[in-house]
């Protein structure tokens, strides 16, 4: 699994726009998982 975190969901949604067809025309198919933050300690 591949863990990113984003700054705010409008930066991941715009990123994801353009990441998925890119993936689906590899064949990789399929939805992000988004899991909240829960506890961030920096």
């Amino acid at each position: 699994m591949v863990f990113d975190i984003w700054e705010t969901r409008e930066d991941f949604d715009a990123f994801a726009a353009v990441l998925v067809p890119i993936l689906a025309d590899l064949g990789i198919g399929g939805e992000p998982f988004v899991m909240p933050v829960i506890n961030l300690v920096q």
